[in-house]
């Protein structure tokens, strides 16, 4: 890697990807990733030193690079359009460039924090941990604005309410349901009075400034309105809803936003920036994307904290519930069995006595004369049979204290 046409060279290492599949969008010519994030998320350990690092390390540059994305804004076949990235310290300042920062919460991906979220100037009004569930992160390699579902579907809802106030022909595939989800796309005759029904999105963030200052970021239709070809004729041009649903995952701050700004990744400080993009506009009806700020909210009190916190891990996790709810439920069928076993065994048992006990020949006093009898084999026969019968209480009354006992029970 060199550092400028006549900059010094760096060893690093990075990984090649020889193939792939659906891995990018579909003729995107692009051709790899530089990862540029902390050392905590390297692979296939912390071993392994990033470039940035490692650039920082050999060649003693400042610990920050920025970006210039122009991708929907210009056209590819005109120079002035193309981006820019620089390694090391950026020549945007804060005064003549519009240049806000915000501050970064950890060092692992570019994580910030997100106050809130407006659609058509009107706040969505949630709590502010909700769109940073579980965290908020600034990612060029992500293409499109990625919100969590209980942001998703208010904002979405909030811009379809918006479009009802149109009554352009050019929407009604906009109102389909597959829009939304990116499973159709839109294709138009009139692109300026399609962008125009649409609304902006602004983004709010708070400055890294002591004190409780704000600034947000607009993202106008042709931003999150991705022109791609179409399905059926990919010599049309059609337009794909960039906002995305991001289903347990993160808020991702795309090239959807990006695309608008120059962004500086300032690591020495810990904190990121965002000024005002350097990129023509391709046509005068599109908005530029702009920084608003700095401006102050009136709150009573200390501002809301809104980064969110994962909830502590229940004591018992839950495999380990269910197979104990499975044990339990095992051994109390089984208890059952055998109390329905012995209660049947019993009940015959004592069916056995009654008839022997009730037959006329063996009356009480039947009984007694069999005892005082001088025949012994009848004397043993007998006698058994009585130690049977006798036996045979004792177990009722037995069995018997034992029901009453789970009764009680």
């Amino acid at each position: 890697m060199r550092l400028g046409a006549d900059g010094p060279s760096a060893f690093v290492y990075v990984a090649l990807i020889d193939r792939s599949r659906n891995f990018y969008i579909k003729d995107a010519m692009w051709q790899g990733i530089l990862g540029l994030a902390y050392n905590s998320l390297a692979l296939p350990d912390q071993s392994v030193v990033p470039v940035m690092d490692k650039l920082v390390e050999k060649h003693s540059i400042d610990n920050s690079f920025s970006m210039s994305l122009c991708g929907r804004l210009g056209a590819p076949d005109d120079l002035s359009f193309t981006g820019s990235m620089t390694m090391g310290k950026t020549n945007v300042s804060e005064g003549r460039d519009s240049l806000v920062y915000t501050r970064l919460v950890e060092e692992n991906f570019y994580s910030i924090i997100l106050e809130d979220i407006q659609v058509a100037e009107r706040t969505l009004g949630l709590d502010c941990k909700q769109y940073n569930q579980p965290r908020t992160i600034v990612d060029s390699g992500t293409t499109f604005l990625s919100l969590p579902t209980n942001v998703f579907m208010p904002a979405v809802a909030r811009i379809r309410e918006h479009l009802k106030k149109s009554n352009s022909s050019s929407l009604a595939c906009a109102r389909a349901g597959k829009f939304w989800t990116g499973a159709s796309r839109c294709t138009t005759d009139d692109e300026a009075a399609f962008f125009r029904a649409f609304p902006n999105v602004s983004l709010t963030l708070r400055t890294a400034d002591e004190g409780y200052s704000y600034f947000s970021l607009t993202i106008p239709p042709h931003m999150y309105l991705q022109s791609v070809p179409c399905l059926d004729d990919a010599a049309q041009t059609c337009y794909l809803f960039s906002i995305q649903e991001s289903v347990g995952g993160p808020c991702i701050l795309g090239t959807v936003l990006m695309e608008g700004y120059q962004v500086v990744f300032d690591r020495a400080n810990k904190r990121i920036g965002f000024a005002n993009s350097p990129c023509k506009v391709k046509a005068g009806y599109l908005a530029k994307p702009r920084v608003d700020g700095r401006f102050f909210i009136k709150v009573a009190g200390q501002p809301a904290d809104c980064k969110y916190v994962e909830p502590k891990p229940s004591a018992v996790k839950p495999n380990a519930l269910r197979s104990t709810i499975l044990f339990f439920g095992v051994v109390g069928i089984i208890f059952l069995f055998v109390m329905c076993s012995w209660d049947n065994f019993f009940s015959n048992g004592q069916d056995r006595c009654r008839r022997r006990l009730s037959s006329p020949r063996r009356g009480t006093g039947e009984l007694d004369s069999i005892l005082s009898s001088d025949n012994e084999d009848d004397d043993d026969d007998e006698l058994n049979t009585t130690s049977e019968v006798n036996d045979n209480r004792i177990r009722l009354d037995d069995v018997s204290y034992r029901r009453k006992g789970m009764e009680i029970v």
